[in-house]
């Protein structure tokens, strides 16, 4: 078979793609595409021959092309091409040529790969076979001609030759077991991987770290992972410490890859990998934040790997590696990430940071953060206590989740012996009569972040209100709001009032949710003689606002601060309220669809947004005034029934709505079709997608059961059964499947799955309350009872 009459049309094709005349460009795809219907095997052969071996003559741009498309083209559906001319089902060129050409074309890509001299070529033509050997494996057409290649190839003589076979291996890991009739043994495979790492050439070593990371990702199977992948991530990390310090970031970034994947793999040679990565952590500059030496120029490239390694460990191993060598990892990690920082200060790189809040994550770094906190308060180079006072304001957002008391007390002592620096309430109020308006933004904001403040400073509070602009203005306001001083309550609930009254919307907002914060602290009682003039001071606002939703959160504070007396507001709260709870997203047909492919909901983001903030305040009100509600809990039951299927964030606002109504229509005596909400509740934890919606309509119908206290409908208790039956199958058929899995399962897939988990025994305890409590009403359900205990025991762990 000649491809002669073909090579000068394909090469005129090749010109044309490469050039800037779009028709030119068109008429060439064309060409290329009609040709190839009428005589596939011949234009994959003319295109391996032209890219592999330089047949016609052409420059390399024209044959890095000319592989493209073969790779490209082999393996692409292509319209007018059937493998069964009756059927006339589109295929690609590959299922359709002769086993005679299809070797040719794979016999001229090995000649290539063993004589191609050129290293550009040759990625291009690596990248091809790789490509050309896994799509022909899942076609059961292995390429059974380019394993002896790769191995011949191990042991050539030039290094841009054995450079080939890791490549292979890094893009198709499966090779040597996909394309041979009999799998290469693990230990032989272990062999040649180990040899491409202790190789002479750096290229081929960082090559064969790539090639390790691809192999123990996908082309081993678990037992196999086991037996080998222990050796070959240690040899890895031995190549990778031998490597020049420019080239260390390339066989970092797949080890890193392996870490989150497989850290126990890692783990098993912590001794050697935790100082090795450490180290690779030390900025290049002197910093008594580092046991080591400065790093490298090259040290910016390689840290982010090197963090990522360690984080990755952690995160799987905690308590191993923080008892490790008594702490050293962690202690060491903390003030390196922060010289980082230091290092980094004027760049505002957030990558140090990002890591400091994954050491917090992991609750691992409380004690090292107690340790360094003097030194960088002390330092004087400014970028020092710059960096410790960020290291405390990140601390203290994880402070309270802190599961060990004794972390926690120990960092609020490193806080409390700041004083040793700064005496940071008395130096703060200074700083609210700054000539810089953003300083006295600032110290306002800093204010409104403290647990409590001197009464001594709302004077000062005060004066940087009336000296403005606006922004300090809003500033103090939402420290006051925050902080809730009950003892300057008599001196800032006058001008919350005046401010309520301002044409500011931003400043009217703020206003009047600190007032109403001062109320609730304070009490109904002693708010009583301010409660009227904050109240038409508020609907003034309201009737005067372009948005007139913008005070609903603060009439919900109002109403807590007065309970039942909020009563004769609701007729003129509730309708702005209503209208954003009455919000419903219309379908929006997306660019591009034709008029048979079904419309999609539109986005609607902040209408979504502000119809769940609704629900949450009508909530409230439904939950403070009790029967005084009830006469709206018709209208608003409607609304919040058809917002289960309305966008997550207001599904999931709708079920603590429907609770809160139901307890104050049961309390006054309101009417409501208990049918329709308990077959629309049914329904909607039948279409959730997820366990954590699943469960959060079950506890929704457990709490109305409970609420309701009376034996369920025979048809809603069928229903009910029935959909809680379908969702026990899925979980069934999930935890059988996972059972069955997890010997196969990497780290990084067994946490995720963890995680779901986890969700689904949420949703099976929140199931069985819900079955409980239908069974104290009505019973006949303790078939479900027993299945939902034993699908609770079938877990991973």
């Amino acid at each position: 078979m000649s491809t002669e009459h073909l090579v000068d049309g394909v090469g005129q094709v090749l010109t044309a793609l490469m050039g800037a005349d779009n028709k030119a460009r068109q008429e060439a795809e064309l060409y290329l595409r009609s040709t190839t219907v009428q005589q596939p095997g011949d234009v994959l052969l003319v295109l391996a021959q032209i890219g592999a071996l330089g047949v016609g003559g052409f420059q390399l741009d024209h044959r890095f092309l000319s592989l493209i498309l073969l790779r490209r083209l082999a393996f692409r559906d292509l319209p007018g091409l059937f493998l069964n001319q009756q059927a006339r089902n589109i295929t690609c060129p590959f299922d359709v040529v002769a086993e005679r050409t299809r070797s040719r074309v794979e016999q001229v890509l090995c000649v290539g790969l063993k004589d191609e001299v050129d290293m550009r070529m040759r990625k291009v033509l690596g990248t091809c076979a790789a490509g050309w050997a896994e799509e022909s494996a899942k076609r059961q057409r292995p390429f059974l001609s380019l394993p002896p290649v790769l191995l011949e190839l191990v042991a050539a003589r030039e290094p841009f030759r054995r450079f080939t076979p890791f490549q292979l291996l890094d893009l198709c890991p499966t090779l040597l077991v996909d394309s041979v009739q009999e799998p290469i043994p693990p230990d032989q495979l272990a062999q040649l991987l180990v040899a491409g790492l202790k190789d002479p050439s750096v290229d081929v070593r960082v090559e064969a770290v790539k090639a390790v990371r691809s192999v123990i990702g996908s082309g081993l199977t678990a037992s196999e992972r086991d037996q080998i992948g222990g050796r070959l991530v240690f040899e890895a990390f031995n190549t990778a410490s031998t490597l020049p310090p420019d080239l260390m970031q390339h066989a970092l970034t797949p080890l890193l890859d392996l870490a989150e994947r497989y850290s126990s793999l890692l783990m098993a040679h912590r001794a050697k990998l935790l100082p090795f990565c450490l180290e690779l952590l030390s900025p290049p500059e002197p910093t008594p934040l580092s046991p080591y030496k400065p790093g490298s120029d090259s040290w910016s490239d390689v840290a982010p790997a090197a963090a990522g390694i360690l984080l990755a460990l952690i995160e799987s191993w905690t308590n191993e590696v923080v008892a490790w060598e008594r702490g050293r990892a962690v202690r060491e990690l903390v003030p390196l990430l922060i010289a980082w920082e230091v290092v980094q200060a004027e760049d505002e790189d957030d990558a140090p940071t990002d890591f400091l809040r994954r050491l917090f994550d992991a609750y691992a770094a409380f004690e090292a953060v107690t340790l360094v906190l003097p030194t960088l308060m002390q330092h004087p180079d400014w970028r020092y206590p710059y960096a410790g006072l960020r290291l405390v304001g990140i601390a203290a957002e994880y402070l309270e989740s802190s599961r060990l008391l004794t972390v926690r007390h120990a960092f609020l002592m490193a806080v409390r012996d700041l004083s040793w620096y700064c005496d940071v309430k008395s130096d703060i109020a200074p700083m609210l009569q700054d000539p810089d308006e953003t300083v006295r933004t600032g110290a306002a904001e800093t204010i409104g972040a403290m647990d409590e403040i001197e009464p001594s400073m709302a004077p000062a509070l005060l004066a940087a209100f009336r000296t403005g602009p606006v922004e300090v203005q809003e500033a103090v306001l939402k420290a006051i709001a925050a902080v809730a001083p009950k003892e300057c309550y008599s001196m800032f609930m006058p001008l919350c009032i005046e401010v309520v009254g301002y044409p500011d919307a931003k400043l009217v907002a703020a206003a009047a949710d600190c007032a109403c914060t001062l109320a609730l602290v304070v009490g109904k009682q002693e708010f009583a003689g301010d409660a009227l003039p904050l109240a038409n001071a508020m609907l003034r606002a309201q009737n005067e606002a372009k948005d007139p939703t913008t005070l609903m959160d603060s009439w919900v504070l109002f109403c807590r601060a007065v309970k039942e007396d909020f009563e004769p507001f609701l007729p003129q709260v509730m309708p702005p309220l209503l209208a954003a709870a009455s919000y419903k997203p219309t379908p929006q047909r997306a660019p591009g669809l034709s008029e048979d492919e079904p419309e999609e909901d539109g986005v609607h983001t902040s209408e979504l947004e502000d119809k769940a903030m609704a629900f949450d305040d009508l909530a409230a009100y439904a939950s403070v005034l009790g029967s005084r509600f009830a006469p709206w809990v018709p209208q608003v039951m409607q609304l919040a029934l058809e917002g289960l299927d309305q966008g997550e964030e207001v599904a999931e606002a709708a079920p603590y709505l429907i609770t809160s109504l139901l307890r104050s229509a049961k309390d006054g005596d309101a009417p409501v079709d208990l049918n329709d909400v308990f077959t629309k509740l049914i329904n909607a934890m039948v279409k959730a997608d997820m366990y954590t919606e699943e469960a959060l309509f079950l506890k929704c119908f457990a709490d109305a059961v409970k609420i309701v206290a009376q034996p369920l409908p025979p048809n809603i208790l069928h229903h009910f059964s029935r959909s809680v039956d379908g969702i026990l199958q899925d979980l069934e058929l999930q935890r059988e499947n996972r059972l069955q899995q997890v010997g196969w399962m990497d780290d990084a897939e067994k946490k995720e799955e963890e995680e779901v988990e986890e969700e689904e025994q949420a949703c099976l305890k929140v199931m069985r309350d819900a079955l409980d409590g239908v069974a104290e009403s009505n019973g006949n359900v303790e078939e479900l009872i027993a299945r939902a205990d034993a699908v609770a025991q079938r877990r991973m762990r």
